[in-house]
């Protein structure tokens, strides 16, 4: 749906944007950008009979932490508070790593892994989930206001979680609790209103969105509909997940994880690749 200009740009290569720099407005980011070209869908979506699907994809909270000035202004560095556990997990086996994206950018002079650094980075990450946040708002009212809202599912999902500096780790790349953990939200016909706390896989999101939508599920669906956890919170579908990462370098693949995680524990197996 998207052209190539919607795709995120980093001219200056540093991290997180300073004030000096911030002087771009609300709608001039690509994530802004997005959010309006979404709305313009709906708008021109409204008057036809016929369903459909928009997939809307925010890059932010992801790296570079950029945002508009006003959502760094909501917090105050000084008094953000920095992981306590900045050291690997006992017994974790060498293989173990986090995501090395952030060396990728320029850090405006700050030392990588100062106290200074981590509320950097928390500061930037708090700054682009509160302008993400405005703009599913946004979008949300827009629903409301054509109309829509009583007649469409939402659901909102990110693909992975991500580290603050946990195990001194930021992003992701591996199956540690706060790389695996993910947000997911329902809204629309259908689902009851609450907090479930059971576990479910992402690939339960697809046969759940066919059962609520009343579309046949394809058969060879690896997932299950958790439908019966929208209808009550309290139900678990599941009494373990399954999470893997591959590290891939030129399509080989260079490092393999997998968690086993139960409503217990979390098992995690961490076996390097051995290259002929």
């Amino acid at each position: 749906m998207y052209k190539k200009s919607f795709a995120p740009t980093n001219t200056n290569k540093r991290v997180y944007e300073v004030s000096a720099d911030n002087t771009k407005s609300y709608n001039k980011y690509p994530d802004g950008q997005i959010k309006t070209k979404v709305i313009q869908e709906l708008q021109n979506l409204k008057n036809t009979e016929n369903p459909f699907f928009i997939a809307c994809g925010f890059v932010r909270p992801h790296l570079p932490f950029y945002a508009p000035k006003k959502y760094w202004d909501l917090y105050d560095r000084a008094s953000i508070t920095i992981a306590d556990n900045q050291y690997k997990p006992i017994n974790a086996p060498d293989e173990l790593v986090g995501s090395n994206e952030f060396w990728a950018y320029d850090h405006d002079g700050i030392e990588v892994n100062s106290s200074e650094w981590h509320r950097m980075m928390r500061h930037g990450y708090y700054a682009c989930v509160s302008y993400v946040d405005d703009l599913v708002g946004e979008i949300l009212e827009e629903l409301d206001t054509l109309g829509l809202a009583n007649n469409t599912l939402i659901v909102l999902w990110g693909d992975h979680g991500f580290h603050l500096g946990e195990h001194n780790y930021w992003s992701k790349h591996n199956t540690l609790y706060h790389s695996t953990r993910i947000p997911l939200i329902f809204k629309g016909p259908g689902v009851a209103s609450g907090t479930a706390n059971g576990m479910i896989e992402s690939v339960d999101i697809f046969p759940t969105l066919c059962d609520l939508a009343g579309i046949a599920k394809p058969s060879q669906l690896h997932g299950k509909s958790f439908t019966s956890v929208s209808t009550n919170p309290a139900v678990n579908i599941r009494d373990h997940v399954y999470v893997r990462y591959d590290d891939l370098i030129d399509g080989v693949v260079t490092l393999e994880g997998a968690s086993i995680i139960t409503e217990i524990i979390a098992t995690h197996v961490i076996t390097q690749t051995i290259i002929p």
